[in-house]
C-alpha cells in the first residue's frame, strides 16, 4: 500500500495558483486485464465458450476543494477514474449453425487496460453509497 500527499500551494497574489491541486490516495490502484468465459448464444447456431479479456480493479478517485475563488463558497471538485479499457480489437469467432454455412461474428476484445476519466463510464453500473 502507497500513501502520498502534495502540499496545496496557493499565492494570494495570483489566482491561478488556485488551480494547483493535492494528490491524495491510500490505495494502489489495480485495474488490470482478466480473462472471462462466457457462452455465447446465436440463434440457430451451437452455443460457443468462448475466452476473452475484460478490464477489473480499482482506480483513484477524490474530491478537492476549489481555492481558486476564495470570497466565494468553496465547492467541491471531482476527479473519478475507472478501470475502462484502452485498446479494444475485434476477435472473429466462428459459429456451427446446423442446416446452414458457419457464421463468423467479431467479439470486441480488450488488450490493454487503464484508469480513465469516468465520465464515458455508464453511470447506471455505479452503486449507490450506503449512509
Amino acid at each position: 500500500m502507497s500513501t502520498r500527499v502534495s502540499q496545496i500551494l496557493m499565492n494570494q497574489n495570483d489566482p491561478d495558483s488556485y488551480n494547483e491541486r493535492a494528490d491524495y490516495f491510500s490505495a494502489s490502484e489495480t485495474c488490470r486485464q482478466q480473462i472471462v468465459r462466457n457462452v455465447v448464444r446465436l440463434p440457430g447456431c451451437v452455443p460457443k465458450a468462448v475466452v476473452t479479456f475484460a478490464c477489473e480493479g480499482t482506480c483513484h478517485s477524490r474530491n478537492v476543494p476549489d481555492w481558486r475563488f476564495l470570497e466565494q463558497d468553496v465547492h467541491m471538485i471531482e476527479h473519478c477514474t475507472c478501470c475502462q479499457p484502452n485498446i479494444v480489437r475485434c476477435r472473429n469467432v466462428t459459429f456451427e449453425c446446423p442446416g446452414r454455412k458457419s457464421l463468423t461474428k467479431c467479439l470486441a476484445a480488450t488488450f490493454e487496460c487503464a484508469c480513465r476519466p469516468c465520465s464515458d463510464a455508464d453511470p447506471s453500473a455505479e452503486k449507490p453509497y450506503d449512509y
